[in-house]
């Protein structure tokens, strides 16, 4: 029997798995960059205040499934894991399924088609140091980012760290046991999904360099100073617009919740 591994780990590395996860639908960034809004507004005693988190803000959350039957595997299962479909085609209303008894929150974040094919191509892109622009399982809408000025420098906002906290929170409450045996149960499929790829890689083996770099990733801290362009802020500091778009997505949320992925996947890896 494979040893157990995370099926929705890979939400946690967007990123997703994040992140993309963690990413705007209608703003102007993208993996490696940070979208400017044109002008930058000087730093104003209102732009100190809290915003509100994901939940709070009253933004649409993303189209929900559509559910419809599809078959399922017959195999002994524990009662708390949704047994997966036979094939990838019509899988998705199972897949929901699933991520209701992992996290119920998460569903309204989800993107309804294709969700094992995109999972499998983000985890691929992740095990590189990339990141999805498009195609991604999850969309989150996030509240605009924010700047704010000190003399003539730019700098990035602390509070738009708490953007995508709450959809964080909700990966890193899943229990780490019960996402394990998902993925045992699930893993045939998403080996099925990897093939279609062509690259000659394992999911297994792609799933733990993903968890690797994710872990690598150095958080971000301090007064982290920007440069405006005509569409987007980037990292005034050479070194870091140079990073991975696997870096800047997890710095992007923030030293806390970067720190609290990295402990859901420590305390993961004693089950893989």
């Amino acid at each position: 029997m494979p040893k157990p591994l995370a099926l929705l780990v890979l939400i946690v590395l967007v990123g997703a798995a994040a992140v993309w996860l963690f990413l705007p639908h209608d703003a102007q960034d993208t993996a490696t960059e940070l979208s400017a809004p044109a002008p930058a507004a000087p730093a104003t005693a209102d732009s100190a205040s809290t915003p509100p988190t994901l939940a709070e803000s009253g933004a649409e959350p993303s189209p929900a499934f559509t559910a419809t039957p599809d078959s399922t595997a017959d195999q002994p299962v524990r009662d708390d894991v949704v047994p997966p479909p036979l094939h990838l085609t019509a899988s998705d209303a199972t897949v929901l399924a699933a991520v209701t008894q992992l996290s119920p929150d998460i569903v309204q974040w989800l993107l309804p088609d294709d969700q094992i094919r995109k999972w499998v191509a983000t985890i691929n892109l992740l095990a590189e140091g990339k990141f999805p622009v498009k195609d991604r399982p999850l969309e989150v809408a996030l509240s605009p980012f924010q700047v704010r000025t000190q003399g003539e420098i730019l700098l990035l906002e602390r509070n738009n760290y708490r953007r995508a906290s709450a959809l964080v929170k909700a990966l890193t409450e899943m229990p780490p046991s019960r996402v394990a045996r998902h993925y045992e149960a699930w893993r045939p499929l998403l080996e099925q999904a990897q093939e279609e790829l062509g690259n000659g890689k394992q999911f297994d083996e792609r799933l733990h360099t993903a968890i690797a770099r994710v872990l690598a990733v150095q958080p971000l801290t301090g007064e982290i100073e920007l440069k405006a362009g005509v569409l987007k802020y980037t990292y005034a500091d050479d070194q870091l617009e140079k990073a991975s778009a696997l870096e800047k997505a997890l710095w992007r949320l923030g030293p806390s919740n970067t720190l609290r992925i990295q402990n859901f996947l420590r305390h993961l890896q004693p089950l893989l």
